[in-house]
């Protein structure tokens, strides 16, 4: 298990995922683990959460946390 905080950031188009072990604080303050920019992000209007492990896209999701800051 791992856990991942995604920060999007609508008015310059970049989205950014940092990665950790399961339980650990996840510091966003250093260099994210991945991330794109320049993307349209001004229209969103959803966000899909998708995933792939082994032979199945089966996923399993807890303690989802969505806020409008990263303190949330």
């Amino acid at each position: 298990m791992k856990s991942a905080v995604a920060k999007l950031t609508l008015d310059t188009g970049t989205v950014s995922l940092w990665v950790g072990a399961t339980g650990t604080t996840i510091d966003v303050a250093r260099t994210p683990d991945a991330s794109s920019s320049g993307l349209n992000l001004a229209n969103l209007q959803g966000i899909r959460i998708n995933g792939w492990s082994g032979n199945s896209a089966s996923q399993n999701f807890d303690n989802l946390v969505i806020g409008t800051t990263m303190a949330d």
